[in-house]
């Protein structure tokens, strides 16, 4: 599954015992925010009320409560030139994280030059930290 759907699950479901993040946000409300004024912006309207959409969307959010990791592995991987989803969503929660006095299990890796694709070196890195945790 995406690293989006993944920090979703690590904040609902504590029978998770390792997460691997590649290039993605557990910032659901802010990036479901971005993402829907862009699709205004495009002169789309909704169906539906989005901010009531945006809001339900809240329990599943890792970065409103960090504390819900629990100290449970985690490894964050992000390119700092991801066009989809902004790097800045990772590095925000890893200085959380690291903030809480919650970083000693958390893996945080960086590609310089890495889009939205991940690269084989973050996949390893990705298979390698489950194989440990694990």
């Amino acid at each position: 599954m995406g690293a989006i759907t993944s920090y979703g699950m690590l904040a609902q479901y504590d029978w998770l015992k390792v997460g691997v993040c590649l290039a993605g946000s557990s910032y659901y409300g802010h990036f479901a925010k971005a993402l829907a004024d862009g699709v205004t912006k495009q002169g789309i309207e909704f169906p539906f009320d989005v901010d009531a959409r945006i809001r339900e969307l809240a329990p599943y959010d890792l970065s409103a409560a960090p504390t819900k990791l629990k100290n449970r592995p985690l490894m964050i991987w992000h390119g700092k030139a991801d066009d989809v989803v902004p790097f800045q969503y990772s590095e925000k929660l890893y200085e959380a994280l690291v903030e809480e006095d919650m970083s000693d299990n958390v893996a945080f890796m960086v590609d310089e030059k890495a889009k939205h694709k991940i690269s084989i070196e973050g996949m390893l890195a990705g298979v390698g930290f489950l194989e440990e945790k694990l």
